[in-house]
């Protein structure tokens, strides 16, 4: 699963942060953390965090939330701002296994159905 993060700096100083990206399943399980580490950031200019998360989640529905950690000099993160969004996990391969279940089973019961037929004759006496 892919991520994208921009940090844009619109002072007028460098900027030194750290960097995060957290996530949590709204239900069920699956969480995780990606440390993104600390860079610089030039006055005016955006920077940009991508790549994949280490461990995916498996299925269901995720809150993602980056967090960003700054100060008044390199070695002091006083400051922290966040921001969030959520996300869907639905793996291809789950859909293509259910999806082959599903088929597999109608064909299974559709085959039974014409092989044994039961019949019932009511007769009086």
């Amino acid at each position: 699963m892919k991520y994208h993060l921009e940090v844009e700096n619109t002072g007028n100083v460098h900027l030194t942060l750290q960097a995060q990206i957290a996530y949590r399943a709204r239900a069920g399980f699956g969480s995780g953390m990606l440390d993104l580490g600390e860079i610089t950031i030039l006055p005016g200019t955006v920077r940009y965090f991508e790549g994949f998360l280490p461990a995916p989640p498996a299925l269901g529905y995720f809150r993602a939330e980056a967090v960003i950690k700054y100060g008044p000099d390199m070695y002091t993160f006083d400051t922290e701002k966040r921001s969030g969004c959520g996300f869907w996990a639905l793996p291809l391969l789950w859909g293509l296994i259910f999806l082959a279940a599903g088929t597999g089973a109608w064909y299974l019961v559709k085959f039974l159905r014409g092989r044994f037929r039961v019949s019932l004759k009511v007769t009086r006496r």
